[in-house]
């Protein structure tokens, strides 16, 4: 995967339907949609920060990609807050 800096991970999360909430020492992004269990990941806080393989493959996981083709598809906004909750229903997460 190629290195993705934060802010623009940040923006299409927030695009995608989740909520940002700043309780910590990172920022905490949540799905709004009501998903059992809750779907959520979190960024550092510090914006010149890039993500390479290790921490964007966390976050994969995280929101429930099985992939890195989707993933990316997702952080490159082909893939809409409708593809997303659709993926998640497919794979039981969300109902």
């Amino acid at each position: 995967m190629k290195p993705r800096k934060i802010n623009n991970i940040s923006s299409v999360l927030l695009k995608k339907g989740f909520r940002k909430d700043n309780a910590s020492h990172h920022d905490y992004y949540i799905l709004t949609s009501n998903c059992n269990p809750r779907i959520q990941t979190y960024l550092s806080r510090s914006k010149k920060t890039e993500y390479g393989n290790a921490l964007l493959g966390m976050m994969k996981k995280q929101l429930g990609f099985d992939n890195n083709t989707d993933f990316e598809n997702s952080l490159d906004c082909p893939f809409t807050h409708e593809d997303y909750i659709a993926m998640l229903k497919k794979k039981g997460i969300v109902k």
